[in-house]
């Protein structure tokens, strides 16, 4: 009769194990960057047809003039071949997080790389008699999240789920990322054929 009971125990603890897994799901490091140990979110090249250097960089600062508010503050480094900016996501669920965009400039190409450049600094606060502490600019990455290089959460969203809103929140910071990218493409692909006054 005993070893009926425990067999039946231990039947019901393996069945119970594979429910939680069939209702978890993963997210993976490498889902997130292309190089973790640079962090490197993105990397692309854009091509287009017949658009000078310098014509390429005009229709990029337009686009960044019109995309940012402050452009000049987002805008850090400025040489003839390269633009860099530095600006600040806002995923729910995670901390604001700094991307450095390196754009760099040939004829008929751009190639731009987005890097995670840590977090934005968080002041402490105060909530429920619990003294929350001050995080300090940059003292973490996206990838400061996953453990073993990955994220094994339940995917129903919950006030106590944290690491759903932890995937939520970073698959969203990838997704801005790639959405800023696909912006630019699309902004210089459209304004190919647009003329200035000085053509009049």
């Amino acid at each position: 009769m005993k070893i009926t009971f425990y067999l039946f125990l231990i039947s019901l603890c393996l069945f119970s194990n594979e429910i939680n897994a069939a209702n978890k799901d993963t997210l993976f490091l490498k889902d997130v960057y292309e190089n973790p140990s640079s962090y490197l979110v993105s990397e692309r090249i854009l091509k287009f047809d017949s658009i000078k250097l310098v014509d390429l960089m005009t229709k990029f600062e337009n686009w960044g003039g019109q995309n940012f508010v402050n452009y000049n503050e987002v805008k850090t480094g400025m040489t003839n071949e390269q633009i860099t900016l530095t600006y600040i996501t806002s995923p729910s669920g995670i901390l604001k997080f700094y991307v450095n965009l390196i754009i760099e400039f040939k004829d008929n190409k751009i190639r731009i790389r987005a890097f995670d450049d840590g977090n934005v600094f968080r002041p402490g606060d105060y909530a429920g008699g619990v003294s929350i502490p001050a995080i300090q600019s940059r003292s973490s990455h996206i990838k400061s999240y996953f453990e073993d290089d990955m994220i094994i959460y339940k995917p129903t969203p919950n006030s106590f789920n944290y690491k759903e809103k932890w995937v939520s929140g970073i698959i969203q910071y990838k997704q801005d990322i790639e959405n800023t990218i696909t912006s630019i493409n699309t902004y210089i692909k459209s304004n190919l054929n647009t003329e200035t006054k000085s053509d009049w």
